[in-house]
């Protein structure tokens, strides 16, 4: 859900269009001096500079220079990455949660070679990550902005084409950037870092969040109540279903044999498999992601007959050290109505498993979440957890966990079991959902399937494919993303997402794309590389690389 943006003071405006997924425009606005203020004048000046580009928009004129005119092509045509940020002051920069966080530690750093180093290596990142994010910016525009764009640039009209100028001018204005830093005095050049990161702009589920609460405030004592209800249920029945045996359940298994480590802890997926149902059975079917429709109407489709598994890697910072992590992000075509009048109900479903590995090369946690961000759960190695007794004692406010716990005026992660790690080959991680709600039930590191089920009704391959590929499906004779310009999936709104407005959320169970997912009642980013640290009790023993 969007809503309009007021400001009560009398001061410059700057209208930012976009469109979200259900396909209405909205509207925000920010006093310039509150950004002089929050930013500083150098900061507030790149940000001006960087609205010209959005002012056009309003005014139909592509502005002349070329890294701009990405911008307003992007913009104008609604294929704008979600899960890349633009920093107003450096067009050939993007960040996401890690590159941000890269940035940071390199500010805070006190020695200033150091911080140099570390900030060069930053924003080489964001750099790379500009050019593959503006890349698929690129590939997802109309014939005409792409005529455009290629005329201004002197190549041939097409996306590949392009994307080589983007790519050579983009390396170049990054070089010049960290020359330019190498020649500043320290005081220069953390300004100039503070500046970048200053004109870093918020995620969508950011922008207006605050308008959102004041404009719905009148809703907002039911919707607390309505959350602290759905809390208490979850917390009262997250042990209880980790136990159940199902009756049955239906299982698709990784085709993937290579050995890289991606392929190497994929998940078998299981999905509880009732012996009738009042929905139809493939919406319990995990599938292929597939576009339909026009770029102005973009219908989003799962084929259950093509189960395929979207595969990412991400970095956890834990005692101060990386840590890989592995994603597998699955997709349902439907989530059935469970209840009369059930507000979760809805078109495209689906559910992340990331795990972070210890020193080990091991999993040593896992986390199951629904794409919208909703359920999130943990999973600790029960070593990791009788590690974490050894170093902190017993659990926190009779908690059951020891890795649970850490105080915080947010809501706490939820520790929902603990799996056995075992030195068996064939073994590998298997996660366990609920029929029709797609809820996570489980999370095991076993072959053996009897503790899951007492039968198994249907047993299936799985393919693996890249996530990335979900920016770039085929529809008509381009592509496209199944994700709109809000990070939200096409046209898969939920009716929870009206009731949850007065919270400040954002269509809330809406799935969305990663990067752009929040957790715990929006109260964390899942992306954040220092979630798991400042979230957990995490031990030392198992996190220390020789």
């Amino acid at each position: 859900m969007h809503y309009p943006s007021y400001s009560s003071r009398l001061c410059f405006r700057v209208v930012r269009p976009s469109r979200p997924s259900n396909g209405r425009v909205a509207r925000t606005t920010q006093p310039i001096f509150q950004v002089c203020r929050t930013t500083g004048p150098r900061a507030a000046i790149a940000i001006l500079s960087s609205w010209v580009v959005l002012a056009a928009l309003l005014t139909g004129c592509a502005p002349r220079e070329f890294d701009r005119a990405i911008a307003y092509y992007a913009d104008q045509d609604h294929v704008r990455d979600a899960s890349s940020r633009r920093t107003s002051v450096a067009w050939f920069l993007r960040f996401d949660a890690a590159a941000i966080y890269d940035l940071d530690a390199a500010a805070a750093e006190l020695d200033v070679n150091r911080a140099r180093r570390m900030a060069d290596e930053a924003l080489a990142n964001a750099g790379r990550l500009a050019v593959q994010s503006i890349g698929g910016e690129i590939a997802r525009l109309s014939p005409g902005a792409l005529d455009e764009l290629s005329r201004r640039a002197g190549c041939a009209a097409s996306a590949a084409a392009l994307s080589d100028v983007l790519r050579a001018r983009a390396e170049t204005a990054l070089n010049a950037e960290l020359a330019a830093q190498h020649a500043m005095p320290a005081n220069a050049w953390r300004q100039r870092v503070q500046e970048i990161r200053a004109g870093i702009e918020p995620l969508p589920d950011d922008r207006d969040r605050t308008t959102r609460k004041v404009i719905l405030a009148a809703l907002a004592p039911a919707v607390v109540k309505g959350i602290s209800d759905t809390e208490n249920r979850i917390v009262k029945t997250m042990h209880e279903k980790a136990a159940q045996r199902l009756p049955g359940i239906a299982i698709w298994n990784p085709a993937d044999n290579s050995e890289t480590a991606l392929a190497r802890w994929a998940p078998r997926m299981a999905v509880e498999w009732p012996q009738s149902r009042d929905y139809p059975e493939s919406y319990d079917r995990i599938g292929a992601v597939s576009l339909a429709g026009t770029r102005d109407e973009i219908r989003v489709s799962v084929d259950s007959t093509r189960p395929t598994l979207y595969c990412y890697p991400s970095t956890a910072v834990i005692h101060g050290q990386r840590f890989d992590q592995f994603n597998y992000v699955w997709w349902f075509s439907d989530r059935p109505a469970m209840t009369t009048d059930d507000a979760a109900a809805g078109h495209i479903d689906g559910g992340t498993l990331r795990l972070t590995l210890d020193s080990s090369g091991r999993p040593a946690i896992a986390e199951i979440i629904l794409n919208c961000g909703c359920g999130h759960e943990v999973y600790v190695a029960d070593d990791v957890e009788r590690a974490a007794r050894d170093e902190f004692g017993p659990p926190i406010d009779g908690g059951q966990y020891c890795c649970a716990g850490k105080r915080s005026e947010k809501r706490p992660i939820l520790v929902a079991g603990v799996f056995q790690r075992t030195t068996d080959a064939p073994a590998r991680p298997t996660v366990v959902l609920a029929a029709g709600t797609h809820e996570p039930l489980r999370f095991l590191l076993s072959s053996d399937m009897a503790a899951i089920a007492e039968k198994i009704t249907d047993e299936t391959a799985l393919s693996l494919a890249d996530y990335d590929v979900l920016d770039r499906l085929p529809l008509g004779d381009g592509v496209a993303s199944m994700f709109g310009a809000d990070g939200l999936v096409h046209f898969a709104g939920r009716r929870e997402g009206y009731l949850l407005a007065p919270s400040g959320m954002l269509s809330a169970g809406q799935p969305r794309k990663r990067g752009t997912q929040r957790i715990r009642w929006d109260d964390y980013l899942f992306d954040d590389p220092k979630l798991l640290e400042s979230t957990l009790r995490l031990p030392t023993a198992c996190w220390r690389k020789p």
